[in-house]
């Protein structure tokens, strides 16, 4: 990605977004995110 704001979403088609979360991008600085996996339920969580 390019340095900047993104939004990060994990969805399970284009109208049914499960979890999502803002960040900001740097070239200083790597972001992660795991992905949590429940029977009908995404979470994002920075690492």
């Amino acid at each position: 990605m390019s340095a900047g704001e993104h939004l990060v979403a994990v969805a399970q088609n284009d109208n049914n977004v499960q979890a999502a979360t803002e960040t900001v991008t740097t070239r200083e600085r790597e972001r992660r995110f795991r992905i949590s996996a429940e029977p009908g339920k995404f979470s994002l969580i920075p690492q």
